[in-house]
């Protein structure tokens, strides 16, 4: 298994979630609809610009994720916030009332 960290950009979403109900991941549509969660925005305010997916993956899968998103393989806990700093992300900011 490889512990990896998939980013999309935010208009690729449903095409993503999408993907993960076909092999090689053979997701349900539940559990693809609970995939990729927002990753940030470069200012932290809505929306998220970017969604991503920390996961343990298949080899197969991990070679057909690579096919259509960004991903980066791990061992860091750190790593997602890393990244996420490093493209000039921000956590979002939850909206107040």
């Amino acid at each position: 298994m490889i512990r990896a960290l998939v980013i999309i950009e935010a208009e690729h979403l449903a095409t993503a979630r999408g993907m993960l109900t076909q092999s090689p991941f053979d997701q349900t549509a539940e559990q693809a609809a609970e995939s990729f969660v927002p990753m940030g925005s470069p200012t932290g305010h809505e929306p998220a610009t970017h969604y991503w997916l920390s996961a343990q993956f298949r080899p197969e899968a991990w070679t057909a994720a690579q096919a259509w998103a960004s991903c980066f393989d791990y061992t860091a806990p750190a790593f997602p916030a890393l990244k996420r700093a490093e493209m000039g992300l921000q956590p979002l900011i939850a909206s107040m009332p």
